[in-house]
C-alpha cells in the first residue's frame, strides 16, 4: 500500500463499488444483519468525517493510527453507503 493510497484493505462485510475522488472514498457494504461491520482503510491522514447512509458517524466508532483507519458500524443485508472524507 502506497502512502498516498485511499482504499479498503480489509473488511468484515462485503464491499462494493469502491470509488476515490481526491480525499474522499465512497463505497457500499452489505452483510449479515445484526452483526458488526468493520472496515479497515489505508489512508494518508485522519478523517474529517465518516458518513454511513448519509449520517455522520460518531467519532467513537472509528479510529486512525499509522496510516490505517478502522470504521465500525452495524451490518445490514440491504446495501449501506459509506463515505470517508479525509482532512485536506
Amino acid at each position: 500500500v502506497k502512502p498516498t493510497d485511499l482504499r479498503v484493505v480489509a473488511a468484515a462485510c462485503r464491499v462494493r463499488d469502491e470509488k476515490t475522488y481526491g480525499n474522499t472514498l465512497q463505497f457500499r457494504t452489505d452483510g449479515i444483519g445484526g452483526t458488526n461491520a468493520i472496515v479497515q482503510i489505508a489512508a494518508h491522514s485522519a478523517p474529517e468525517e465518516v458518513l454511513v447512509s448519509g449520517q455522520r458517524l460518531d467519532p467513537s466508532k472509528y479510529d486512525y493510527s499509522r496510516g490505517l483507519l478502522r470504521v465500525r458500524f452495524a451490518n445490514s443485508a440491504e446495501p449501506i453507503s459509506i463515505e470517508v472524507r479525509l482532512a485536506k
